[in-house]
């Protein structure tokens, strides 16, 4: 019995080590993403002409929306990248204690 409550616990450790492996992932996809959008705040500073991409079209705007646009996103990112961070905070505090069960 207390082996097949073991591989159960392994099997859980295994899923939830997955699931960091997916969270960091994604982590560095939107860090990646949030570098983008800071090169991209620097290089509008004093720019005269800003277009934007929508679909397949690039349309002008202006400096001040174009900023607001990509500071907007930029703390989206920043919002998903600390969510991210809880969540394999809270996956690795499952493993310790699983890890614990398991060994006992």
């Amino acid at each position: 019995m207390v082996v097949n409550e073991n591989n159960e616990k392994i099997i859980e450790l295994q899923n939830i080590e997955n699931k960091i492996s997916v969270l960091m992932s994604q982590r560095h996809q939107f860090q990646i993403q949030e570098q983008e959008i800071a090169s991209a705040l620097l290089y509008l500073e004093g720019s005269k002409t800003v277009y934007k991409m929508i679909a397949n079209i690039m349309v002008l705007t202006t400096e001040e929306k174009m900023k607001k646009e990509l500071e907007e996103k930029q703390e989206l990112l920043k919002i998903r990248i600390k969510s991210i961070d809880k969540q394999e905070k809270s996956c690795r505090e499952q493993i310790a204690t699983l890890q614990k069960e398991i060994i006992e």
